[in-house]
């Protein structure tokens, strides 16, 4: 799956606080993957200051990223409730329809 440097930064708003054990080691292992490297952060001048992420949004960086199908479920799921819950922001769309919408290879 491709993910730019937003929808990284976005994909933790989709996670429960509180979860079972199998769904917080998802999480782990799906942060660990997306995690923004120094690289990166300084080749877009990424800044993260009184809890906000700001960047140069000229420079893109899309990457992309080999999820395994009990991660990609645990994102879809993610995406079904914070629909339900009805807490998805204007920023968070276009990564939502992404994974609602991802089709695991085969």
């Amino acid at each position: 799956m491709k993910l730019t440097l937003k929808e990284r930064i976005l994909v933790p708003r989709l996670y429960p606080l509180r979860e079972s054990l199998f769904a917080q080691l998802l999480v782990r292992h799906i942060n660990e993957k997306i995690q923004i490297e120094d690289k990166e952060a300084k080749k877009v001048g990424l800044k993260f200051e009184q809890g906000i992420f700001t960047w140069n949004l000229k420079k893109t960086i899309v990457k992309d990223f080999e999820f395994t199908d009990s991660e990609i479920n645990f994102l879809k799921e993610q995406v079904k409730r914070v629909d339900k819950e009805k807490s998805i922001t204007p920023d968070m769309v276009d990564l939502c329809v992404k994974i609602r919408d991802y089709e695991v290879k085969k």
